[in-house]
């Protein structure tokens, strides 16, 4: 296939590459409305998902796989701006020790919860103040897999499109809604108006996660890496419950908490029917 539509940029001077790269950092894409997206599985979920790619960077002197070239091809002809880089200015946008050269600039959607699945009963996982962007990518990729209807991010949590949140998600941030509310009590009211339980987790909790049916909609709430879930948010809960923990570790990691829960969810609604 025929490559098109490409433009070559050599200079770390020119403003385009001045402007992906501030990516890198949380203020420069709040105030872009955009992210980066690396890699050749990343660009590829981005491309098939219809994500508002916005220009797409490639190395050719890095991008040897015929699945990345192709990803070039599809994206020119989709209209795509497609731009053509030395390794000195790949490298300088890079966050990856061996980047594949591929890198895509993405429009930040701005998600509502009326773009959350619509899905019967629904299933939520909602983040609160989450510091980790690893462990909030794996929650999104486990809720992902689990088919839930979205994940809400609240409270001073970490950036969604951190490159390292981006990553861990491994492209499912593409094709689940993800959505960031700032107050925990919109984020209640909106759950009472639905009709969907809040369930809170916390190892004070006197209910084991498996004690509860999840027949009906729900949103699971975790916390805080270090500090869970604030009192406020317990009472706000109309059921916590915890995981039982039987060695001599005394805690769970956030993300491995969450794929307990939400397979527990999963195993009812499969065979509870």
């Amino acid at each position: 296939m025929e490559v098109i539509n490409i433009i070559e940029i050599t200079s770390l001077r020119n403003p385009k590459i001045k402007s992906v790269k501030a990516l890198r950092h949380a203020k420069y894409r709040e105030r872009q409305g955009k992210f980066l997206v690396e890699g050749i599985r990343l660009v590829k979920e981005a491309i098939d998902c219809n994500a508002p790619i916005k220009m797409l960077l490639f190395c050719p002197n890095k991008l040897k796989s015929q699945i990345g070239l192709g990803l070039v091809d599809i994206a020119a002809e989709k209209g795509i701006e497609c731009v053509s880089v030395p390794a000195r200015v790949f490298d300088s946008i890079s966050e990856k020790d061996n980047p594949q050269g591929i890198i895509a600039v993405v429009e930040r959607l701005n998600l509502t919860f009326n773009h959350l699945e619509s899905n019967n009963p629904t299933l939520l996982i909602v983040a609160y103040e989450l510091r980790d962007p690893g462990n909030l990518g794996a929650i999104i990729r486990t809720a992902d897999s689990a088919g839930a209807s979205g994940v809400v991010i609240t409270g001073i949590s970490v950036d969604i499109f951190d490159p390292k949140t981006v990553r861990a998600t491994m492209g499912s941030i593409f094709s689940l809604p993800v959505i960031r509310v700032k107050e925990i009590g919109q984020l209640k009211d909106w759950l009472s108006q639905n009709s969907i339980k809040m369930i809170a987790t916390s190892p004070r909790a006197k209910r084991y996660y498996f004690d509860l049916a999840y027949d009906e909609p729900v949103a699971i709430i975790l916390g805080n890496e270090a500090e869970g879930l604030d009192a406020e948010i317990l009472e706000y809960a109309d059921e916590v419950v915890k995981i039982p923990l039987l060695g001599r570790a005394d805690s769970l990691n956030v993300a491995s908490a969450a794929a307990i829960i939400i397979y527990e969810v999963v195993r009812q609604r499969m065979f509870h029917k």
